[in-house]
């Protein structure tokens, strides 16, 4: 089963577009959740992990919050639209 998962996930990004070696590069996420973190954690949809992509690409959670939605749509195009 864990190896038809990861055929998929190959198949997926190897067929989106992105480059490879940047979306396999996770050396940013933390194992320790930030306070930003955390606040943003508190949105329904935003996981851990969006959260710690959102904090990366953003200016600062001040930006986040007070983005439209068009921006942060250009800012995390592979977030998906519930999640913003």
């Amino acid at each position: 089963m864990a190896r038809w998962v990861r055929q998929i996930s190959h198949h997926t990004l190897m067929g989106s577009g992105r480059d490879p070696l940047q979306w396999l590069d996770r050396d940013w996420l933390s194992v320790l959740p930030s306070e930003e973190e955390k606040c943003l954690a508190l949105f329904p949809s935003v996981n851990p992990m969006v959260a710690q992509l959102m904090l990366r690409r953003a200016p600062s959670l001040s930006w986040l919050l007070r983005a439209t939605l068009t921006e942060l749509q250009v800012l995390l195009p592979e977030v998906p639209h519930k999640v913003i």
